[in-house]
């Protein structure tokens, strides 16, 4: 997988998410969760979270990325077969830091196409 990834950051757009972040932000890499939503229990990993903060702490914006490995799949096949993921991930990265959906983008990010695709 290393050698994925290495191809994947020669792609201009996807190697900002992986520059050292500012002061002001915090990096999860790999982060378990389990939460409670709705009476339903949501249980995953953050492949890697990245979360700006104001000057006085406050969460300012996230970008939540998840790093997707299928071959020859199209941005929107990818947005199809992954919504419900990415959705339940922002769910609980809304509640976990008390802000609105609005201040969180997510980006699938496919490793073997190095391609980066919002959704």
């Amino acid at each position: 997988s290393k050698t994925l990834v290495k191809e994947a950051l020669k792609n201009g757009n996807i190697k900002p998410f992986f520059l050292k972040p500012s002061d002001e932000t915090d990096l999860w890499i790999e982060k378990d969760f389990s939460i409670l939503i709705n009476d339903k229990w949501i249980k995953g990993r953050f492949d890697r979270v990245i979360i700006e903060r104001d000057l006085s702490a406050q969460v300012k914006s996230i970008i939540l990325l998840d790093y997707k490995y299928e071959e020859n799949s199209t941005a929107e096949e990818l947005k199809i077969k992954h919504y419900t993921q990415i959705n339940e991930y922002k769910l609980a990265l809304r509640k976990i830091f008390k802000i609105s959906q609005d201040i969180i983008v997510s980006y699938l990010i496919s490793m073997k196409n190095s391609n980066i695709v919002k959704i």
